[in-house]
């Protein structure tokens, strides 16, 4: 008979303040606007250095002056993350100038109709590039310098799930993608003490939201119908980009310390509507 003593004794130690990041560093992809943005806010709202990367220089200039106004430190690290060979000096960058990093959120990501009877193989691969590629090469040079207690959230989508319409087919498989990569990278990392799991926006209104409603792909009358879909979820809203920052933070704290693996849905029930 098992001596359930003995492990309970091996429980870990209650975190006092469960949903507290303070003295952790983050290193949040796409950082600029939208959820990236509003991810690197709540981070340092919660205590956290953030090493802010953007392919807009400009953009991420501005963003980050907004940023330095919160209080804990903020680097800007201007790059193309689909470009492999900038990943590593982002993360030693961070690690000089931070001190260490505990958490990388791969927000980055391209976002283009991709019709399947007129598909364009350059952007195909840009997709690709960007969206998987980029994600799986700078998540791991990024476990390479995480301690035990490491986490990485990946931005994945509805659309990696069950696509909301047609029209984004190469966007929706890059998510699916997304989400077998963090299922991997969590069985290979874990035993290191780092934790991997995705968050999937859908029907979340953020700044790129005119590379749809602006393309011949999309008339208004299917605008409207995508619309009334989106509004007729459960909970009767759009989602906003706080709403998945404030999870990103939640998967990242010592309150999600036996979560990995994981992809959550943040889309107010629109998987079922």
């Amino acid at each position: 008979m098992t001596d359930t003593t003995d492990l309970l004794a091996g429980a870990p130690p209650r975190p006092p303040l469960p949903f507290d990041v303070t003295g952790k560093v983050a290193l949040v992809t796409g950082g600029a606007r939208g959820i990236g943005y509003a991810t690197a806010h709540r981070f340092l709202e919660a205590g956290a250095a953030v090493a802010v990367n953007d392919i807009d220089e400009a953009a991420l200039e501005a963003a980050v002056a907004e940023l330095r106004t919160v209080g804990p430190p903020v680097l800007a690290l201007p790059a193309d993350v689909g470009d492999v060979e900038r990943h590593r000096p982002m993360i030693e960058r961070t690690v000089a100038e931070l001190g260490r990093l505990d958490v990388l959120v791969n927000n980055a990501g391209t976002f283009q109709p991709t019709p399947l009877d007129a598909l364009d193989p350059a952007l195909v691969d840009q997709l690709f590039a960007v969206n998987v590629k980029g994600l799986l090469f700078l998540s791991a040079a990024a476990a390479e310098v995480m301690s035990p207690g490491g986490s990485i959230v990946n931005v994945s989508s509805l659309g990696g799930v069950r696509p909301p319409f047609g029209g984004l087919a190469v966007y929706h498989a890059t998510k699916g993608a997304v989400d077998s990569l963090t299922r991997d990278m969590a069985i290979t990392w874990g035993p290191r003490g780092i934790r991997v799991n995705g968050a999937g926006p859908g029907g979340i209104l953020t700044e790129g939201r005119d590379q749809v409603t602006a393309h011949p792909l999309f008339p208004p009358e299917m605008m409207a119908e995508i619309m009334g879909r989106a509004t007729g979820r459960p909970l009767g809203r759009m989602g906003y980009a706080d709403d998945l920052a404030m999870v990103i933070l939640f998967l990242t704290t010592p309150a999600a310390g036996f979560i990995t693996g994981q992809q959550i849905l943040v889309d107010g029930g629109y998987y079922y509507a």
